[in-house]
């Protein structure tokens, strides 16, 4: 719990406006950063780059969602 209420800070502390690519691009590599180890699919939806994890040994379009999110307008 401790683990997601930190990545939880330290996503909200970055601004996630989907007008400002740089910061998006930020929010994604920080999640890779704290994310190592699980699996990941990397897609983009209307232009906005996003990143699918899942706690398989590989991504999988039928999982349980564990954590959602996504990058504000």
């Amino acid at each position: 719990l401790n683990n997601i209420v930190s990545l939880s800070k330290k996503l909200i502390e970055i601004p996630s406006d989907t007008n400002n690519r740089e910061e998006c691009l930020k929010i994604l590599k920080t999640a890779q950063n704290e994310l190592k180890g699980l699996s990941f699919s990397v897609f983009s939806k209307d232009g906005i780059p996003s990143v699918l994890y899942t706690n398989t040994p590989k991504p999988e379009k039928k999982c349980k969602i564990i954590l959602n999110a996504h990058l504000a307008r």
